[in-house]
């Protein structure tokens, strides 16, 4: 089984031979030291020293020197200097290789080999490259991968089927080492591999024993599964790797796609993996364009020495620890690099190393740049920006108090020369309430005072400033309702202390006079805070009493008023009684009157009352027996008529009037009903009615 190594770019100079029956002819020894950094945009030898060793031959057609690992095509090169009269070379790009040449397709001799050899140098167009490349020196054109020891080669034979493939590889040998189907088992070999195949080229894993069960089948990893299922399947043990192309493998259209090729240049990911059947197609990207072969790992293959090997890191930093902090003082970078070296410079060009090693602490005051780099000023590489960060402690620099009259919320400011500000409820909280530097504070009812802080990405000189929410009680006022008597006026008094006043009628006297009812408006400012409130004054004008009428019904009355208002009433100025109704009235002239409880006036009326009765029983039981006229004496010369329900006068009475029994002539008239008319004077209206006249 292949050894598991560590991918290492590796520089191939494989050295071309003169063809000789390989019975007779030893293969040549090549060794070759060099482990070299690279400074970006520079030209570097890829050996410090080569030497080859043949006993049978003293010189070559061709050296073969290939960037085995880590090669990128868009900027890697590798180029002869110096002048070789007896060599040639030429670059290939897709392969990475440069090939040295005898003269013409002649031979040059091991010596002017060694020398080219030294003057190859490795160059990289790019300013800021990256990774490492392995180069190997081979003779031979097979393809040497160090990482393993194993050569590679590609077969041209177009549309060859996998089983003549595997056939064909089986019957190669170089210099003894027996060939088979590459197995691709990690990423150095299938990259290697991958650059050789000019088409699609055949590999040797199947799964054509178990479908979807896929396994090396040649070489010595014979019969070790790699990969279970179709594309959406897994790597298996011990490898853990595989390179399928895109959607693959997928048994296209159910056909037995049951063999692993390296695919096409173009078709999906270069030099990944596709299944085909054993023949493949017989045109275009999937026709077979011939196998590669490994040589390598077999039982009894000789050790060969036909191959060396070199190195070339390109150091990159790895990875960088910036800092930051608050205030002036020390902070601690940190850097690491590929090579384990890291230079600091102040400056991203020119200028000499200030520290070394991976790790500066440095006092600064402010934010300061560094610049890093793997190389020191010899090499005019591209540094890595380092930045460590001052976050300057900012401070308070304006507050702003605010108040308000009466509860509610308060507007409070604060400025800061850095950064932003936080507020909080006390001194010590660490819960800030707030951010920003305008806070509008929750509705309060009391003076409050909180605090701001200013933090400047997270840093603070620790100082809070107190900011007071103050709440002034505006003056205490309530509305009054206030009365005064018609024809009369009234003082507002709206005195408080330490006040000014504003009324809606302009004045600005803490009184005022008014004759007229409505609604009068004073706002009371206080001349210490500034706090307004506003009084209002509800002037009710209280209008004299007035007698509209009395109603009078036999011997009750009532009093009338042109208006409702709070009165009181009499008769005859007798006791004063909070209704206007009276009972029990005796005949004659009666003075009703009204007065206003306030004292905003009286009002009277004289009513003459004429008690006429309803009914007699003249039953001379002492109740009710004659028809007698109360209040009629205050006419002197007042008489009455009576008439029977036929019109006939029954009773007739002048001046004087007096009694009537009931009877005519001394005789007594019957029950019914009587009518009467009587005259009292002049200026008066006769008084008509009836009564009845009863008789048990």
């Amino acid at each position: 089984m292949k050894q598991l190594l560590k991918l290492i770019p590796i520089l191939f100079i494989t050295v071309g031979l003169r063809v000789y029956s390989q019975a007779l002819n030893s293969p040549p020894e090549i060794v070759a030291s060099g482990n070299f950094e690279y400074c970006p945009l520079t030209y570097q030898n890829i050996v410090d020293n080569v030497s080859i060793v043949d006993i049978d031959d003293t010189a070559t057609t061709a050296i073969y020197i290939q960037i085995s690992s880590g090669y990128n095509s868009l900027t890697d090169r590798l180029i002869l200097q110096g002048t070789h009269p007896s060599i040639s070379n030429s670059w290939d790009i897709a392969t990475g290789k440069l090939t040295l040449l005898g003269l013409n397709g002649g031979y040059a001799t091991y010596t002017e080999f060694e020398n080219a050899i030294k003057n190859v140098v490795y160059f990289n167009n790019s300013s800021t490259p990256s990774g490492n490349r392995s180069f190997s020196i081979t003779v031979g054109a097979a393809n040497y991968l160090p990482s393993n020891g194993h050569y590679f080669e590609f077969v041209s034979a177009l549309g060859i089927t996998w089983s003549n493939a595997k056939l064909a590889a089986e019957s190669r040998n170089y210099y003894g080492l027996q060939g088979y189907l590459a197995t691709l088992t990690s990423m150095d070999e299938a990259v290697l591999a991958g650059k050789q195949s000019n088409g699609a080229g055949w590999i040797g894993g199947s799964d054509e024993e178990t479908e979807g069960v896929w396994k090396w089948v040649t070489g010595p990893e014979k019969g070790i599964q790699f990969w279970q299922g179709v594309a959406s399947g897994y790597a298996t043990s011990p490898f853990f790797y595989s390179f399928w192309n895109t959607g693959e493998p997928n048994q296209y259209l159910g056909a037995n796609e049951d063999y692993a090729h390296i695919t096409a240049s173009g078709v999906g990911i270069t030099g990944s993996w596709n299944d085909l059947t054993i023949t493949g197609d017989s045109s275009g990207d999937y026709q077979p364009k011939g196998y590669i072969v490994e040589y390598g790992g077999m039982p009894g293959d000789p050790v060969l020495k036909i191959s060396a090997s070199t190195n070339i890191a390109i150091p990159t930093i790895l990875s960088t620890t910036a800092a930051t902090r608050c205030g002036s003082g020390s902070v601690s970078l940190e850097a690491t690099s590929t090579s384990g070296n890291v230079f600091w410079y102040t400056v991203p060009t020119g200028g000499v190393p200030i520290a070394t090693g991976s790790a500066y602490s440095p006092i600064i005051t402010a934010t300061t740049t560094y610049f890093i780099s793997p190389f020191d000023q010899t090499c005019n590489a591209s540094r890595t920006a380092l930045v460590a960060t001052v976050n300057q402690l900012p401070t308070i620099s304006n507050v702003t108090a605010n108040s308000r009259c009466g509860s509610g919320v308060v507007n409070l400011s604060a400025m800061s020369t850095l950064g932003t500000i936080n507020w909080y409820t006390s001194p010590t909280s660490t819960l800030s309430i707030f951010t920003g530097t305008n806070f509008i504070t929750p509705p309060l009812a009391a003076s409050t005072t909180y605090y701001v802080e200013a933090f400047n990405n997270g840093c603070s000189n620790g100082i809070r400033i107190p900011v007071l929410a103050t709440i002034n009680e505006p003056p205490l006022v309530f509305d009054e309702m206030v009365s005064f008597c018609e024809g009369t006026s009234v003082l507002l008094d709206a005195t408080f202390p330490n006040i000014s006043y504003k009324w809606t009628s302009s004045e600005t006297t803490a009184t005022i006079t008014v004759d007229k009812p409505g609604t009068y408006t004073v706002t009371l400012i206080d001349l210490t805070t500034n706090c307004e409130s506003v009084k209002n004054f509800i002037v009710e004008q209280i209008y004299k009493p007035k007698i509209k009428e009395v109603l009078v019904d036999y011997n009750t009355a009532e009093i009338i008023t042109e208006a409702v208002g709070d009165y009181e009433f009499s008769v005859d100025n007798l006791a004063y009684q909070l209704t206007p109704n009276f009972v029990n009235l005796t005949g004659g002239f009666r003075k009703f009157s009204v007065s206003e409880l306030n004292g905003c006036g009286t009002d009277e009326k004289e009513i003459f009352i004429l008690l006429i009765p309803r009914f007699i029983t003249p039953n001379f039981d002492g109740n009710n027996d004659e028809f007698l006229i109360e209040g009629i004496s205050y006419y002197p010369n007042a008489s009455i008529k009576i008439y029977d329900r036929f019109g006939k006068i029954v009773y007739l009475q002048t001046n004087s009037v007096k009694p009537w029994n009931g009877t005519i002539n001394g005789k007594q008239l019957p029950s019914s009903d009587y009518w009467y008319s009587i005259f009292l004077s002049n200026d008066l209206p006769l008084v008509k009615g009836h009564f009845s006249l009863i008789r048990n």
